[in-house]
């Protein structure tokens, strides 16, 4: 790591930090979870979700799609 790379780092700024933190939660969680984590609107953690690369609507359909093992 260089000199520059490191100050980088070192001198992020808050808001880059929150971001960070926003999107790596987004890409992890379920929207429905994540909007009522942080408390914001559904559509909201929706756009973050997809900004973040972390799209839970195949993992969504699946489970709809599962057969209980007791049927």
């Amino acid at each position: 790591m260089t000199i520059n790379s490191t100050r980088q780092v070192l001198l992020a700024s808050p808001r880059q930090d929150r971001s960070t933190a926003l999107f790596t939660l987004a890409a992890e969680l379920p929207a429905a979870i994540l909007a009522r984590v942080l408390g914001v609107h559904i559509q909201v953690a929706v756009q973050c979700q997809k900004a973040s690369a972390g799209d839970w609507a195949s993992y969504a359909a699946d489970v709809s799609r599962r057969v209980p093992e007791n049927q």
